[in-house]
């Protein structure tokens, strides 16, 4: 790619343009300022029309055609038009290709991580990115690096993996030229963080991206295997991009709980390494999580257990798995293809301008008006209402199931009823991470409990026990036998129903705040059921 030193020495000698939409824009910039060094002062983005965009990433330099040098370089995306002239050189990069980009910035992360002094680095950020960074730090025994972790708002600890400082970003050293920066937050804040480091003198920062925890993943678990493969199994945390893991409970074959699901196995042993107990409520996530859903056991490899002898009886059962899809939604920075079939659901399409897929949520018995509070549930109703699958399910468009198809196809046969996707893991409690991201407000707890306890107060155990514990299967994504489903959806919206009744519009100033809310509700309900139905675990992605 880019790395070829022709092509290097070519970019080394000129003035570099950048045409693409933002996101693939800001993966260009990064991997050309960072792995191959060209000064961010010769980076500059090519936009014919200068008002198009806000705010392009780093305060890059926007100009039109007419305002480009001579003899520059123009770099790409192949579905972008390039205007020039005959002294302008052209690189058109492939935007499936964008993605080998991106893995060799991580490659060259990894580098940079393993070549640093100590106390050397800071890392931005305090959520879920950054815990994964340290602990990925800690595996491969070079936490030492990190001089502080630096967060916007008062922090929730003043330290993170037992001895790690958290500052604020207003008590970072004055001198920060020569400070490296990882930022280790979601894309979509890197803008606006790294604006606050360039206004303190920084010049080394690195963002992190979801396919750089990844790559963390791999070069994590071929730490912890060559370091003492007595301990540590290649298989205990994916090495591909395939996952072939299914968990459920009732395994006459095997006794329950042999071996724990590979994200509960990895957290522990993470755990057990490092000094992040300090940091979590709790680090026995396994016992919190039997406690609260149950017992279940791993399975691994299905094809060789004899269920692909009997897949042609079992195709009535095949679940039907919708993925919603929204006019407003913003464009996949990296084109991603899933393992699985999937039924795309356009929610909101009662407001929307056009249609965009073949099924809406604005059709038969349907509250496609209420998308802006409901969100994704809006599809759920949907799909409660006007179909009739054996089996069903709910995903997103950015956040998809991570297992093959014949997986799915298998449930019936196995004996599942419910497939839910591998829990969150909170830094406090679920209530408390609601709350500090700003999506739901203690009001709504409050009104919550009051629904419930209108409604179905034999649930009220459920919900206490769940917004206070450290462990949350989000996204609302799910797939469930049909007579669970109609069960779920029957108690769910009537508890919707109450808590709009009860918070009477109070609780509109929050978009999607049903949507958030039915996070927690489908939490409640396996909570409330768990000893009556056989429950699996499928990881899932999140795409960015």
């Amino acid at each position: 790619m880019l790395r070829d030193n022709e092509i290097k020495q070519i970019l080394d000698a000129h003035n570099i343009y950048l045409s693409a939409n933002e996101a693939t824009i800001e993966i260009l910039f990064v991997y050309i300022r960072c792995v191959l060094g060209v000064p961010e002062d010769r980076i500059g983005v090519l936009d014919s029309n200068k008002n198009s965009f806000t705010g392009y990433p780093y305060g890059l330099k926007v100009s039109g055609a007419d305002e480009i040098d001579e003899n520059c370089i123009i770099i790409a995306s192949d579905d972008y038009a390039i205007p020039g002239n005959e002294s302008t050189g052209i690189i058109i990069i492939r935007r499936e290709n964008i993605k080998l980009l991106l893995n060799e910035y991580n490659t060259f992360l990894i580098e940079l991580i393993k070549s640093l002094p100590d106390r050397s680095a800071f890392v931005y950020g305090a959520g879920g990115y950054a815990r994964f960074f340290l602990d990925y730090l800690s595996s491969i025994t070079n936490q030492s690096i990190i001089e502080s972790v630096v967060v916007t708002k008062d922090p929730v600890c003043t330290c993170l993996c037992g001895n790690i400082p958290v500052i604020t970003v207003e008590h970072l050293p004055p001198e920060n030229q020569d400070s490296v920066f990882f930022i280790a937050v979601q894309a979509k804040f890197h803008h606006e963080i790294i604006d606050v480091l360039l206004a303190k003198g920084a010049s080394k920062y690195f963002p992190l991206y979801e396919e750089s925890l990844e790559c963390f993943v791999r070069d994590t678990t071929f730490s912890l295997y060559f370091r003492d493969p007595s301990t540590y199994r290649l298989g205990d945390y994916p090495l591909s991009g395939q996952l072939h893991y299914l968990s459920y409970r009732h395994d006459e074959n095997r006794p329950l709980n042999n071996i724990p699901h590979f994200r509960f196995q990895f957290q522990q042993k993470l755990l057990d390494t490092s000094s992040c107990s300090l940091f979590f409520q709790s680090n026995d996530f396994l016992g919190i999580y039997q406690a609260l859903f149950g017992r279940y056991c791993l399975l691994a490899n299905f094809q060789t257990q004899g269920y692909s002898r009997t897949m042609e009886k079992q195709e009535h059962n095949i679940p039907q798995i919708y993925m919603c899809v929204n006019e407003a939604d913003a464009k996949l920075r990296i084109e991603h293809s899933a393992d699985m079939r999937l039924i795309p659901i356009q929610t909101g399409a009662a407001f929307a301008k056009q249609r965009i897929t073949e099924i809406a949520d604005d059709t038969g018995y349907n509250r496609s008006y209420k998308n802006l509070v409901y969100s994704e549930i809006s599809a759920l109703y949907w799909i409660w209402k006007n179909t009739s699958s054996p089996y069903t399910g709910l995903c997103h468009y950015r956040r998809i199931f991570f297992v093959d198809q014949f997986n799915m196809d298998t449930l019936s046969e196995r004996g599942i009823d419910v497939v839910l996707t591998t829990p969150l893991i909170c830094i406090t409690t679920t209530i408390d991470q609601f709350i500090r991201a700003e999506v739901l407000a203690g009001l709504h707890f409050e009104v919550i409990r009051q629904a419930i306890s209108n409604k179905s107060p034999e649930y009220l155990d459920a919900y206490t026990s769940c917004i206070n514990s450290c462990l949350l299967h989000g996204n609302n994504m799910f797939v469930m036998k049909r007579d669970w489903l109609d069960r779920y959806c029957s108690w769910l919206f009537n508890v919707i129903d109450e808590i709009e009744r009860v918070g009477n519009g109070e609780l509109d100033y929050k978009d999607r705040y049903i949507g958030y809310t039915s996070e927690i509700l489908l939490n409640v309900f396996i909570i409330r059921h768990n000893e009556e139905m056989n429950i699996a675990l499928a990881d899932y992605r999140f795409l960015s």
